[in-house]
Order: C-alpha cells, then structure tokens, then sequence
C-alpha cells in the first residue's frame, strides 16, 4: 500500500505491509471483502490521500542503473550517456545492463505474479530484423562498470527472455519483453538479483542499437511494468506464533541459541529451550525466531549485512529487518531460510542477494557455526522444521518441560543407531501414536522397548 506523491530523494516510497483483507459472509451467499489498514500508517503525517492498495508496480528512469559495455573500448564506462548499445560492430560485442533498483524493495515475498514487462525504447532512425534477448546477470555491478570488469552471465548464449522488434507507424519503436518468469523467480528467491543483460539471440551478423536509457528522454527511458497478487503469507506446513525445533537437512543437528550475540551453532538434539524457536509473523511473510530460553532474543543478522560467511547470532529485540526472516516451502519439507537484509540488499543497492542460513562448510559436527551464504540448493541450505508440542506424526517426541524430554524423544534422537541392529533405517517418522510396526519394524520395535528398560537414571521419563 502506498501513498499517491513522488518518492523522496532519498528513493524510499511511504508504504505498509501491515494490511490485509477480511471476508464477511452475507445473505444470500454473498461476502463483503474490507480492505484492513493499520491505524498508525493511516494516521502517519507522511500519508496522503487517496492512497493505492496493492498497485501495480512500474519502475521508471528514477529508479534505474543502467550502462553498456564495449569490446572494442574494453576500459571505457558509458554509465551516464543518454543510450544504451547493443549487438556486433565489426567484431567486437556491445552489451546493454540494466537493474530496476527498486523492484525487491516494491514487491513482497509472497507476491504472485500476474504479468511482467520490460520495454526499451529505441532512438530515432534505428532499423534491425534481430530478435533481441534477456540474459539474466550472476553478480553485483555498478553504472561505472567497463568491459574488463562485465558481471557474468548464468549461461551464455541461454535466453531468459526474447522479443521482437514492434513497430509504430511502419517504424521500429521498442523491444517489449515478457518477463513474467524471471520476476516471479527472482521475487520467489530462486536466483539473486543482478538485473540482466540487453543483447540479440545471436552475434553471427554484424548488427548494432542503441535505445534510449534512464539518462535519455524520460518518456523514453526504460520501464518495468509488473502486476501481481499476494498469496498466503504463511508457507504450507508453517505457523504463527508456534514453537519449533529447528533442524539441518544435511547434518541432522538442530539450531541451538547462546547468550546475547553469540555465535549460532548447531547440536545435537536436547530438548532444551535454546533448541525451541517460537515463530512470530510480522505481514507479508516475515518473520522473527524467537529463542525460548531467552524470549528478549532473536534471531540477527549482525551488522545487516549480506555477505557470504557471515556468522549469525542472537541478539536483543531491536524490531529491524536485520531480525526478519522469510521461510521459502521447498514442497518437500524442506525450507531455505532468507534474512530480509537480503532480499533487498542494504551492500549491493538495488540487488536481492539470495543469502540463507546454512552450516558452515557443510559440517555435521556439534558445534559447527551457522552463517549466510548466497543460495546453491545445497542440503546445508535446508531446514525442517518439527512441531515442539507434536508427539509422533512426524514431531520430535518430546513433551518440552524444561530440559525433561520423553522416552520416545531421548530414544529416537540418541540411541538410534541401537534401534537399527539388524539395517532397517528408523527415522523418527516412523514410530507416532497408533503407527502400526510391520515385518522388520518390529524388530526396532524390541530394541526400543529393550532400551527403554535398561536407560540411564534421570535420562527418560516414564
């Protein structure tokens, strides 16, 4: 939501997240939908009216970083010229990049895109028959940057978007692009943003362009148009104010909280409450990871940084995005975990760098640091997250009192490996109330019942 005036120099709009929408059943079938406005950005002296719910979002030259790259001056930046080249000359290439700055900063995480556009407008007298392409950009750069530097591209040659050149009155006018797929990607953080590179699907011809860029004509300049909707905030399997454990895919270790700005670590499961995080949503699919051994902590990224190897912590309730976390459903149980100081980069203007929580290295041992690192897919980018109040189905069997833990709980978490004697893999899933135990599960079965029997004093309670 946001307030209908020019943006400050500064570049941040007036806007909210905190809104939502109520449904009412009527007579008859019908519902009446109210639109929900928190009372403090209603009230805030910077709010103008009418003001738009949910607008579609164009970026315009002011919000622009944009410069091209010559082979043939490979030294030279042409970051403040009025035109952007692109295609061969001879046979050196030309390359256009552009980055909408404020893309991440206009949509949130839970948008679901409807329609996406990016139309570049070309300067008067220029004729080409070649399809212009969209290569999506893999690092950080700036307007100053020269050809000896150029950020790298995720595949050459691989187009992530196309079009032809459109006409107006029988003249080339624009390249208009459909770039519902890369924002709905970038947005959903399958791959950080960089912006993209302007260029032909093939350099074997001798054909050149230039368009118009942000430091042209403004009626002329480049534009961004996306339209989108809002899904659910909460990813599927996740709730509000609900306590976890929270668990690494690769290592099987839990995310444990210190003191106030200690370093994170992993270990093993406990059942202690520097092991359980209460999740509390703040709108639009952030989050803060409340550490219940101390409720006045939360989960920091130190600095607001967003750098790669950057060690996280716990530290005081501050109410900052360096305490926002979104959680991404990878639909498998699994969920890589983004600090909103990434999503929209506070190192790299205008970028959404892509960073989650992992362990360090990939380690499974007790102790391993937990950090920042831009998203790879890995196992160690992965978490589960386990219900603290489940018992059987899927929870970590525990009843959570303290640091008393049940017998299920200490038995499938430290004596596994004596539950598996004759190789049938248990995972704790597998044992939950009223689960029926067939064939060799019965075995494990015995084991467990035989462990239970002969645990040390004071470790179980029955």
């Amino acid at each position: 939501m946001t307030r209908n005036r020019s943006p400050p120099a500064s570049g941040h709009k007036h806007f909210t997240e905190d809104c939502h929408y109520e449904l009412t059943p009527l007579e008859d079938g019908r519902y009446r939908i109210t639109s929900v406005v928190s009372e403090e950005f209603l009230n805030d002296p910077e709010t103008t009216y009418p003001f738009t719910i949910d607008p579609t979002i164009s970026n315009g030259a002011s919000y622009v970083s944009d410069t091209y790259v010559s082979e043939a001056e490979p030294s030279k930046s042409f970051g403040s010229v009025d035109h952007l080249r692109f295609g061969k000359t001879g046979n050196s290439l030309l390359f256009t990049l552009i980055r909408f700055d404020s893309l991440m900063e206009s949509i949130v995480p839970i948008a679901a895109i409807n329609s996406a556009s990016m139309k570049f407008t070309f300067r008067s007298g220029q004729t080409t028959g070649s399809t212009g392409a969209l290569w999506r950009i893999t690092e950080y750069w700036a307007e100053n940057i020269t050809c000896n530097n150029r950020p790298s591209v995720a595949s050459w040659q691989a187009n992530d978007a196309t079009s032809a050149p459109n006409k107006v009155n029988g003249y080339i006018d624009n390249y208009t692009f459909n770039v519902k797929t890369l924002i709905q990607d970038w947005i959903g953080g399958d791959y950080p943003y960089y912006g993209v590179y302007l260029t032909y699907t093939q350099h074997s011809v001798p054909d050149y362009n230039s368009v118009v860029s942000s430091d042209g004509e403004a009626h002329r300049a480049p534009v961004l148009t996306v339209n989108y909707g809002v899904r659910s905030p909460l990813p599927s399997g996740i709730k509000n104010n609900t306590i976890y454990f929270i668990r690494n895919y690769n290592s099987d270790k839990y995310l444990q909280a210190g003191n106030d700005r200690e370093t994170l670590r992993q270990q093993a499961f406990s059942g202690d409450t520097n092991q359980q995080w209460k999740l509390v949503h703040h709108g639009s699919g952030w989050f803060s990871f409340v550490p219940m051994s101390n409720s006045s902590l939360r989960l920091d990224v130190p600095n607001r940084d967003d750098i790669n190897g950057l060690d996280l912590w716990a530290c005081g309730n501050n109410n900052t995005d360096a305490q926002r976390f979104r959680i991404i459903a990878n639909g498998d149980g699994t969920y890589p975990i983004q600090p909103k100081t990434s999503y929209y980069s506070d190192t790299k203007p205008g970028c959404s760098t892509n960073m989650v929580l992992e362990v360090t290295n990939s380690s499974t041992v007790n102790g391993a640091v937990v950090q920042i690192w831009e998203y790879k897919g890995r196992d160690t980018m992965k978490w589960v997250f386990e219900e603290a109040s489940t018992v059987g189905n899927g929870g970590p069997y525990t009843e959570h009192t303290s640091s008393s833990y049940n017998c299920m709980s200490y038995a499938l978490k430290y004596y596994q490996s004596w539950l598996t004697p004759t190789g049938y893999e248990l995972f704790h899933t597998q044992i939950g109330v009223g689960n029926r135990l067939d064939g060799g599960r019965r075995r494990v079965k015995k084991y467990l019942w035989s462990f239970l029997r002969t645990a040390p004093a004071g470790q179980v309670r029955l």
